[in-house]
């Protein structure tokens, strides 16, 4: 019998929440407020000692609810409350509108490809923060959520990816001591400094007063994947030990992880650009090996390495790149 002061077990966090179950989380986080704002849940640990106050953040693309499994287990029976052993877990449902959106919808085509309404949460003019007169409901979002952004000290951004990419970790910030047992190989790192068309919501976690706390991404699998949800409640729970927030260790995974740093963005100049091929997650390229064709000259890769993220057709060219190129891995045991 599990208690309410023990970390989740294996076998709990391997039973992802059923689809009702996560519409009513989502609807439990839509009912809730901090500071006067809806979709935002801050759990003070039940013995009132301060600590760390860390931000879980979800849905910055609706068609992502795979963050919403771990909030699903932690607030059944108060469990995080009582597990925390000092401070604060503050969890938000980044994009509020897009995610009712995505659970009201009854088509799935339209569910799967709801990634934004007026601005990717991703793609955020750098100073979103002064356009407090701008109606794009994403710039709205990102200002009234700003205040409770800046207590983090540290946070973890929870996303899925349409197509079968693996599941990889982001480092945004601070140490690599945080990743400890997330049982996820790849890492991506420099992602934030090679961002071309705007900046992540998770650049303004901390405020400008933390500029060194740490700060993670995970793509924990596909959208709608049963292993999603798992690996975002693995992750959760092992970056909360990491921090000293609850009890236990993670499990120590003893694969090595492959560190891929992202070198620069693959831009194309106009719609008219397409790739030559699907490409494989992180398949290696060449240099001057020809990526896409347009109207204009050959798009071809800057240097040898590995393509990741590239978009599909159809994606404004104009508002995101069209991929990344990585260096080779390094190799971290």
């Amino acid at each position: 019998m599990t208690s309410r002061t023990e970390p989740l077990s294996a076998e709990e966090m391997a039973v992802p929440p059923s689809a009702d179950e996560m519409k009513i989380t989502f609807d439990q986080m839509t009912d809730a407020q901090y500071k006067g704002v809806h979709g935002a849940l801050r759990i003070d640990a039940a013995n009132g000692k301060e600590g760390l106050v860390v931000g879980i953040t979800v849905m910055t693309h609706p068609n992502e609810p795979a963050g919403l499994a771990p909030i699903f287990h932690y607030i059944r029976e108060d469990r995080l409350k009582h597990l925390l052993r000092c401070g604060s877990v503050i969890f938000t449902v980044n994009n509020l509108k897009g995610g009712t959106a995505y659970f009201t919808t009854d088509s799935a085509a339209l569910r799967l490809n709801l990634r934004l309404l007026d601005v990717n949460m991703n793609r955020l003019p750098k100073n979103v923060l002064e356009l407090r007169a701008d109606t794009r409901y994403e710039v709205q979002r990102t200002v009234e959520l700003s205040p409770i952004l800046e207590e983090f000290d540290a946070g973890m951004d929870i996303h899925s990816t349409y197509t079968e990419d693996r599941p990889m970790i982001i480092h945004g910030k601070g140490p690599f001591d945080f990743i400890r047992g997330i049982p996820i190989q790849t890492v991506l790192t420099n992602m934030s400094a090679v961002h071309q068309r705007g900046i992540p919501i998770s650049s303004l976690y901390g405020g400008a007063a933390k500029k060194n706390i740490p700060v993670i991404g995970i793509e924990a699998g596909t959208h709608e994947g049963p292993e999603s949800p798992v690996n975002a409640t693995i992750a959760t729970q092992a970056f909360l030990q990491n921090l000293g927030m609850i009890p236990g260790t993670p499990v120590a995974d003893p694969r090595p992880k492959h560190v891929f740093r992202i070198s620069c963005p693959l831009l194309f100049p106009d719609d008219s650009y397409r790739f030559v091929k699907v490409f494989a997650p992180l398949e290696y390229v060449n240099k001057d090996q020809v990526l896409a064709t347009g109207d204009g000259p050959d798009v071809v890769s800057p240097q040898d390495g590995h393509i990741l993220f590239p978009k599909p057709a159809g994606f404004h060219t104009q508002l995101s790149e069209a991929a990344f190129i990585a260096d080779p891995p390094v190799i971290m045991n």
